[in-house]
């Protein structure tokens, strides 16, 4: 079934089921209808998990501070300071800051004791799992006369019980670790880091 009216010279025909058309005068076609196509929604994004870091390597002059996780990383200041966390020596992704520390008596010249290079300092504290190290170095080309390489060790800072009644505050103890001269620098290798400041020394 079909009819059709006219109008200011164009011809309007109405089809069966509906379909429609808009035609001139001399029957050919210029424009169709379009039918309306319902568009699904887009699907719900699910959010991922925060990516495990990679492998870290960052410097920075007194401070430098990383996310560091299963892959390890190396931190490093502008005076050549190190801090190499090896692959698979943490558990869980960690921040860790190493940074020049303040100065401290208990690692003054003596004269049984030289202090060698800076004063550090990392945290958070940090336990490596079994069989890793946290290795710690520093540029070290000569000993200080009198000294031999026996002598060298890293100064740690460590807590300790606090004064009765709780009078000025907790104290900290200083405990030496062995170290090594190779390569022109001053190395320990520690299983641990009490989040706390450190200091190579050669004493006897």
């Amino acid at each position: 079934m079909r009819s059709t009216r006219c109008l200011a010279g164009w011809c309007v025909g109405w089809v069966a089921h509906a379909a429609f058309a808009i035609t001139g005068c001399g029957g050919s076609p210029t424009r169709r209808g379009i039918e309306s196509e319902q568009i699904a929604p887009p699907p719900p994004v699910e959010s991922a998990a925060p990516a495990e870091p990679g492998r870290v390597s960052r410097s920075g002059d007194r401070e430098v501070r990383a996310r560091i996780g299963a892959s390890g990383g190396v931190l490093e200041l502008a005076n050549g300071a190190r801090l190499e966390i090896g692959e698979g020596a943490l558990a869980t992704s960690t921040e860790v800051t190493f940074a020049l520390g303040a100065t401290t008596a208990a690692l003054q010249s003596r004269e049984d004791r030289r202090p060698i290079g800076p004063v550090l300092l990392v945290e958070p504290a940090l336990v490596a799992q079994p069989g890793q190290r946290f290795i710690l170095s520093i540029p070290a080309a000569q000993l200080p006369s009198g000294f031999s390489a026996e002598d060298l060790a890293l100064a740690v800072e460590q807590p300790a019980e606090e004064r009765a009644l709780g009078i000025g505050g907790p104290q900290t103890r200083w405990t030496l670790v062995t170290a090594r001269h190779e390569g022109g620098r001053a190395i320990a290798e520690l299983t641990e880091l009490p989040g706390m400041r450190l200091g190579f020394v050669v004493a006897r």
